[in-house]
């Protein structure tokens, strides 16, 4: 009797656990085949950091997560991510660094000054709010690497071969467990 119990017990945590993996597992899925999808649909974006600009407060290969910014409670020191032509090629690539001024120009519009984690001297850019993604709001370390391997192409195979088959092991452990039950009765 106190197994029955047990198990009635257990059951809503296992629905909930098994509602957080399949989130999990969408999210993933969402943010590794389309990334354009869930960066407009998604509260929180997350980038991984490719260069060593804010070592050693953020290390390469750290996750950061950002939710949009609200301009006007930005303030000296925070992190933020934005767009820039950083290596003046043409090609904006997001950045991420302190915010190491904010001033007003003639028509009250904020410009952005930024800095890198080294506080060395501030970057060469200007930003504008409309630059701005958003603000640093935790960092995830050390798997960022494993999440840009799964946004490329063998990443991805692997990714669906692994799914697959924890797919196939859990109704396999599932069918066994059945069976059991049945030659128990």
């Amino acid at each position: 009797m106190n197994k029955n119990k047990l198990r009635k017990a257990i059951k809503p945590l296992k629905i909930i656990l098994n509602l957080f993996i399949i989130a999990f597992l969408l999210y993933l899925i969402i943010t590794a085949f389309f990334p354009n999808v869930a960066e407009r649909v998604l509260p929180i974006r997350h980038y991984v950091i490719v260069s060593e600009s804010m070592e050693p407060d953020i290390l390469k290969g750290d996750i950061i997560l950002v939710k949009k910014a609200n301009y006007s409670n930005l303030k000296e020191n925070d992190i933020i991510s934005f767009y820039v032509d950083a290596n003046l090629d043409g090609k904006e690539e997001i950045v991420s660094h302190y915010v190491y001024s904010i001033e007003l120009d003639t028509s009250e519009e904020r410009i952005y000054k930024t800095i890198n984690a080294k506080k060395e001297t501030s970057d060469s850019w200007e930003l504008r709010d409309n630059d701005i993604i958003g603000q640093v709001i935790y960092t995830v370390p050390k798997i960022g690497k494993f999440l840009l391997f799964t946004q490329s192409s063998i990443g991805r195979l692997t990714l669906i071969n692994n799914l697959l088959i924890i797919m196939m092991m859990i109704y396999l452990i599932r069918y066994k467990s059945k069976s059991r039950e049945k030659n128990l009765r």
